[in-house]
């Protein structure tokens, strides 16, 4: 059996004497909106979005060990310094002399995609070796950790639909709704992040306003309240797809393609160079695209992922029983 892990801190703390092999699964997520301002001193930028997680997942397993270990299980190459490796180094800091864990991730989540995929395993790992190890941690010091392995893992360590804000690490959930369908254009390579703020940097030379925030999350909480889709598409938005665009100038011609194509706006999720659009609830993308610009783009249909504790809580049922991956 395979869980979310999406669960509060609590659910773990009888079982945290007694190991045992288990998986669980870590969603993506698309930036329904996203809006960046200006370097702060720390020499990260301010931004603003409107995250909601989706049903694209990693796997991750966790089983004890002589001594930790990190592993991956993927098509894409993974660098040694990897924000698993990072969050299990974390946490084995904060804890030294608890019982030594193996993980391994198989990983679905294309990397350099926007898509959040180390983000989550990261954050997975956090939430669930401090339920293990340290149950005391406090969620505030959990995401102070989480904000130094990366400004994304953050958003992970809360469920649902989100307002994220600062660097990352001030969250705010949103209403859950009925989940939004997607149809997730997964591309042949990655963008760099750092190149793409790089180029918003160049691309924005003054000062820059960020926009209302707060007005637009009174706008769009209705919307994802009611699952208005069709309302939500004009305000998707990411400050980053131009400048994304210019550091991977393919990207701008394979969007064009895609709208030609399904008829639909195309975002950025993130720093790109994964693409979405909005879905009816019942529609099934099955338009076949033939355009030299997106040869090699891979198309997943994906909803929104509210995690097992919508479903009353089936990694808890999972450790009651002591079933095993």
């Amino acid at each position: 059996m395979t869980a979310s892990c999406d669960q509060p801190p609590s659910r773990w703390q009888d079982h945290r004497t007694h190991p045992m092999k288990f998986r669980l699964r870590t969603p993506a997520k698309v930036n329904l909106v996203l809006e960046v301002g200006p370097k702060r001193k720390d020499g990260f930028h301010t931004i603003w979005s409107i995250v909601d997680k989706v049903s694209l997942f990693d796997i991750v397993t966790f089983e004890p060990s002589q001594e930790d270990s990190v592993r991956f299980h993927s098509p894409w190459e993974i660098p040694a310094e990897n924000t698993v490796s990072a969050a299990l180094e974390a946490m084995r800091k904060a804890s030294p002399d608890t019982p030594r864990v193996r993980i391994t991730v198989e990983k679905h989540i294309p990397p350099g995609t926007g898509l959040g995929g180390g983000s989550s395993d990261a954050a997975c790992v956090l939430k669930t070796l401090s339920d293990w190890w340290l149950p005391s941690m406090t969620q505030s010091s959990l995401i102070r950790i989480a904000a130094r392995i990366g400004s994304d893992v953050p958003l992970f360590l809360s469920p649902g639909r989100l307002a994220v804000s600062g660097r990352g690490e001030r969250i705010r959930q949103l209403p859950a709704g009925p989940p939004l369908r997607y149809l997730l254009a997964l591309p042949p390579f990655p963008v760099n992040t750092r190149e793409s703020y790089a180029e918003w940097d160049r691309l924005h030379p003054r000062p820059h306003r960020l926009t209302d925030f707060p007005r637009m999350v009174k706008m769009t909480v209705p919307l994802l309240r009611r699952g208005d889709w069709r309302a939500l598409e004009p305000l998707l938005h990411n400050s980053l797809q131009e400048a994304s665009e210019r550091v991977r100038g393919e990207l701008h011609g394979a969007r064009r393609a895609l709208e030609r194509a399904w008829g639909r706006r195309f975002s950025q999720t993130g720093s790109g160079a994964a693409l979405f659009c909005l879905l009816a609830p019942d529609e099934t993308p099955v338009r076949e695209l033939r355009s030299p610009a997106a040869d090699g783009w891979r198309f997943v249909a994906a909803e929104s992922w509210m995690g097992e504790d919508a479903q009353e809580g089936a990694l808890w049922k999972l450790l009651r029983s002591g079933s095993r991956a």
